[in-house]
């Protein structure tokens, strides 16, 4: 009587036992295939056969012969693909990697007729990009570039994401949800609760004196979590445009740099968006769009989105200065600031200077 009440999983470990037989024999793998859709068919006319068959096959509902369900082990690369939300070129691509582990079944001319996914493999996969937080999401949170995440999870401040198989299929690492909650929660917590001083400003306006480098974005948020940083936030918000900070405090924190070097195993990504290139520079995005008709950078459209290299990005930040910049690193306004260069014959392109011209015509030596 116990052995009744657990036929379904009896059933379900027999057809993973079967389909493991068979994964090197295509012809009787399908025949396995064909043999359990047939059985789910007939079983679903019954009353209750529909839901029967949901608990003991899912993948076999009627109607649902494309369902990113595995029979056993694997998944088959239709699945796959739905349950990866992918197409065939990358995940193929992650099967040649060896992120997959896989069986493939070739014709008599080499070619691959059908492969097999390790399904536990697929799964997991399948799951870190479903908790995963884009880095528009980042950025709408905390008005922070997406390379900053890289630096952040390099400093142990937030885990990351970091499978090369999610990398492969994303590009660059990303962050489970919950870490970018903890983040916010850990800023509403260590913002002090006073009145802020008339002097604070915010870490936004405090950032634009950086240029010709990533900003060390990952020193600065584990200072403020960590509390080396005392900050305040306005109206409860944790974006760069929200806390603020003591310019005699941030000085300490003004040459810390972030040293890719010192992490050679962690996967940086090669390229920025728009976002990322406007930040660097000091710009608004929308200025960035004189900076392409003046063919200062060359951007790459990727699924509707313009991506730009990152060693582009920083030889043009090398090279080039802002005026936000000029303004804060000299303490000047902006009409004083552009009067100099001006004076001083530095030459403009678009609406950045020559760096070198620039700061020795507006900055004291």
């Amino acid at each position: 009587m116990r052995n009744l009440y657990q036929w379904q999983d009896h059933f379900q470990s027999w057809v993973a036992c079967e389909a493991n037989k068979r994964r090197d024999d295509h012809s009787r793998y399908s025949a396995l295939n064909r043999s359990l859709r047939l059985f789910a068919r007939q079983i679903e006319k019954e009353p209750g056969g529909k839901k029967l068959i949901a608990n003991v096959l899912p993948g076999f509902v009627l109607g649902a012969s494309n369902a990113a369900e595995p029979i056993g082990a694997h998944y088959s690369m239709a699945a796959a693909k739905k349950r990866l939300h992918s197409d065939y070129n990358r995940i193929r691509m992650l099967c040649d990697k060896g992120l997959i582990k896989n069986s493939a079944f070739e014709r008599s001319d080499g070619t691959v007729s059908r492969m097999l996914l390790d399904a536990g493999r697929v799964d997991q996969i399948a799951y870190d990009l479903d908790r995963a937080v884009h880095h528009w999401e980042f950025w709408k949170a905390f008005r922070l570039p997406s390379y900053a995440i890289e630096q952040l999870i390099c400093l142990e401040v937030i885990e990351g994401i970091t499978d090369p198989a999610i990398v492969a299929l994303r590009n660059e690492a990303m962050i489970p949800r919950g870490e970018l909650d903890q983040l916010t929660h850990s800023i509403k917590r260590r913002a002090r609760k006073s009145s802020p001083p008339s002097s604070a400003q915010s870490l936004r306006v405090l950032s634009h004196e950086f240029g010709g480098r990533l900003k060390p974005w990952g020193v600065i948020w584990k200072a403020l979590i960590n509390g080396d940083l005392p900050f305040w936030t306005r109206r409860e918000g944790s974006s760069t445009q929200h806390i603020l900070v003591q310019p005699e405090a941030w000085a300490n924190f003004r040459a810390m740099p972030f040293d890719k070097r010192s992490f050679p195993d962690f996967p940086f990504k090669t390229f920025m968006n728009n976002c990322d290139l406007s930040e660097i520079l000091n710009l608004q995005p929308k200025e960035t769009i004189a900076i392409r008709q003046a063919g200062l950078i060359e951007p790459r459209v990727y699924k509707l989105t313009l991506r730009y290299e990152v060693e582009d990005v920083l030889h043009l930040a090398v090279r080039y200065v802002s005026t936000t910049e000029l303004m804060r690193r000299s303490g000047q306004t902006k009409k004083i600031v552009i009067q100099r260069l001006e004076d001083g014959g530095v030459e403009s392109s678009s609406c950045l200077w020559e760096r070198a011209a620039a700061e020795a015509a507006v900055l004291p030596s």
